[in-house]
């Protein structure tokens, strides 16, 4: 189980960075045998063709190509597009990303972008309660009680950036991590007197802001990015190993060099 923090944030970077190999050789169109159901019929291991026949049968996707043909390097290699409304899971529009590692399908990704803040706690316990029941080993799950979105919020505003609060459930086949990244967005600094041209640039940031901070019941400076992200139990578990073996490594050659 990861237990650690540090292991976990080291963790998720590393599975969001998909390290891609060159192919040395063309895949055929055929999917491993026993490969791994990742989500909807899409399998690890499968070519783009292959995945690009299942995407296409989803609810919510209106249709999708192979692109990138001549860099099959590439970890994108399905170009989607969806039907209004996306695919629909609890309530929530997400769009379908599949991502691929010498041309075979590694990661298929669920993201539901710039959703009202408000609702993070609402759509977390949505979510977990449907993924536990295909998914109930419980491997990480931070703390999401509204102490802690709140925090997560106060502490997106001063510094600018995203605070992500991440879960990770799995079965004996599929790691599902789950996660939230909370945003708050500050009201334009106000240039003080200045010249006409800051004034102005100043008044159209304010009204954008005050646009923003209108919707969401007037929570509207307040948003949640939600991202569901498949990955095979098998893969999981060795990159788990391979974050916790490098960061012991880490820590020894710090205790050697004090």
């Amino acid at each position: 189980m990861l237990k650690h923090r540090s292991i976990v944030v080291a963790f998720v970077a590393s599975l969001i960075a998909i390290t891609t190999h060159p192919a040395h050789s063309q895949p055929t169109d055929e999917t491993p045998a026993h490969s791994t159901e990742l989500w909807q019929g899409l399998a690890e291991g499968m070519s783009p063709e292959t995945a690009l026949t299942n995407a296409q049968a989803i609810d919510g996707v209106k249709r999708a190509k192979v692109v990138n043909r001549r860099k099959p390097d590439k970890p994108n290699r399905l170009s989607i597009t969806h039907q209004r409304g996306d695919i629909q899971i609890a309530a929530l529009p997400f769009k379908l990303d599949l991502q691929f590692s010498d041309a075979r399908l590694v990661q298929v990704w669920l993201v539901s972008s710039n959703q009202c803040g408000e609702d993070a706690e609402r759509i977390f316990e949505s979510l977990s309660a449907g993924i536990a029941a295909k998914h109930p080993q419980i491997i990480y799950q931070a703390p999401m009680r509204r102490s802690d979105v709140l925090r997560a919020y106060s502490r997106s505003l001063a510094s600018g950036e995203k605070r992500t609060i991440t879960h990770i459930f799995a079965n004996d086949n599929v790691a599902l991590l789950l996660t939230f990244a909370l945003s708050r967005k500050a009201p334009p600094p106000n240039p003080g007197y200045g010249n006409r041209l800051a004034r102005s640039l100043y008044a159209y940031a304010l009204s954008e802001f005050r646009g923003q901070l209108s919707e969401c019941g007037g929570t509207g400076d307040r948003r949640v990015h939600v991202a569901l992200q498949y990955i095979s139990r098998a893969a999981f578990d060795a990159k788990a190993q391979e974050t916790a073996e490098k960061l012991e490594v880490d820590q020894d050659a710090l205790i050697d060099q004090l």
